[in-house]
């Protein structure tokens, strides 16, 4: 998919327009941010949206092109912004870039992290099923490497599956029902061992997965 400045969406393999979702142009001359999340049918305009002219987050269906789910983030206008580096955070959140005084030169940046389950589709409506992991990839990694990106496959899993590593939680990435990606940071390969590798769906319903064990040599 791609996107234009105004909230259309385009076949890129034809260039014909599929679409457009109803959003307008933040700032002076930044227009709104459009990221797709094809595996949970979500789209996320970031900027004026039909219920917050200020700013804010509209979630809409990705195939259908209406609207799902509100964030105001009017609050953050002060000094006349503009947004950059819009992507996914962690299993239910979104982040960007702020940055004061987009009429002139940008004075000061900070990161902004939103989460939001209702935006993310991860507000569990409905029991999930028991996970099941299959085997990783990679399934064995070396010590001090650093920030590792691991996929995890199996089957049951959902949007808001969180991987555990030895116990402690992290944010995964999914991708469909059978596989997630999840980057494992580097203190936690830091020495050479073993790490067992448990995937836990939400409640109602959900719980652990079998653990896999992870080679760290």
């Amino acid at each position: 998919m791609a996107f234009g400045s105004n909230g259309e969406e385009f076949n890129p393999a034809t260039g014909l327009l599929q679409g457009t979702f109803d959003v307008g142009n933040t700032c002076c001359n930044g227009s709104t941010q459009v990221l797709a999340d094809s595996a949970i049918n979500r789209a996320f305009a970031l900027g004026q949206t039909p219920f917050f002219g200020p700013l804010g987050i509209t979630s809409y269906n990705l195939s259908e092109f209406t609207p799902l789910a509100v964030a105001s983030l009017a609050e953050l206008t002060a000094n006349n912004p503009s947004i950059s580096k819009f992507m996914q955070w962690g299993p239910n959140g979104l982040a960007f870039i702020l940055s004061s005084g987009c009429c002139g030169t940008p004075t000061t940046s900070q990161v902004v992290l939103v989460q939001s389950p209702t935006l993310l589709l991860t507000a569990t409506k409905t029991i999930s099923p028991a996970p099941v992991t299959h085997y990783s990839s990679p399934a064995t990694v070396t010590h001090g490497s650093g920030n590792t990106l691991m996929t995890v496959r199996g089957s049951g899993f959902v949007p808001g599956s969180v991987v555990h590593w030895n116990n402690k939680p992290f944010s995964a990435k999914y991708l469909s029902g059978s596989q997630l990606t999840v980057y494992v940071p580097k203190a936690a390969i830091a020495t050479p061992g073993t790490a067992a590798v448990v995937v836990k769906n939400p409640t109602p319903g959900g719980g652990n997965s079998n653990a896999l064990t992870v080679t760290i040599k």
